[in-house]
């Protein structure tokens, strides 16, 4: 039923409560598991200036660089819980197209991810990226809310 499950990370403890749902559901069905960060594109213009841009272009190749580095952490922590395949991949773009325009072109069979449980004005200032995969997906998802660490508030 599902060979291919895509977990969307965001780099957050409270994100990758979903990757231990994933694994459990990709070692009943024997399917590989995709792990996906999306770098946001740099908002705003570059001046004329070479400084600026180049000031820039080394924010987003660090951007890059960390979420490459985080998503191998996570390689290495939950390959060895899978009985297929983990992939890894890091997308720029704004976080909901890049979450769907990779499921479309993985032909993802399920999502997997958490929920941050905002509400109120939080949700309407932050928006739900969950939300907005779960309206807008072509595949089943698996919403996971999770539970904030003892340290946040």
């Amino acid at each position: 039923m599902y060979k291919k499950i895509l977990v969307p990370l965001d780099g957050s403890e409270l994100a990758e409560q979903a990757i231990e749902h994933a694994i459990a559901l990709a070692n009943a069905f024997e399917a590989d598991v995709y792990l996906l960060q999306v770098v946001m594109h740099m908002v705003g213009s570059l001046a004329p200036y070479e400084v600026e841009y180049q000031l820039g272009e080394s924010f987003r190749q660090a951007a890059l660089q960390e979420a490459h580095d985080y998503l191998n952490r996570m390689s290495s922590v939950y390959s060895p819980q899978l009985n297929k395949t983990l992939h890894t991949k890091v997308v720029e773009g704004i976080v909901v197209d890049g979450v769907l325009e990779y499921a479309e072109f993985q032909n993802i069979d399920l999502i997997v991810m958490a929920t941050h449980g905002r509400s109120g004005v939080s949700r309407w200032v932050f928006g739900s990226v969950a939300e907005r995969v779960l309206r807008a997906a072509n595949c089943p998802i698996f919403l996971v809310r999770v539970a904030k660490s003892p340290d946040q508030n």
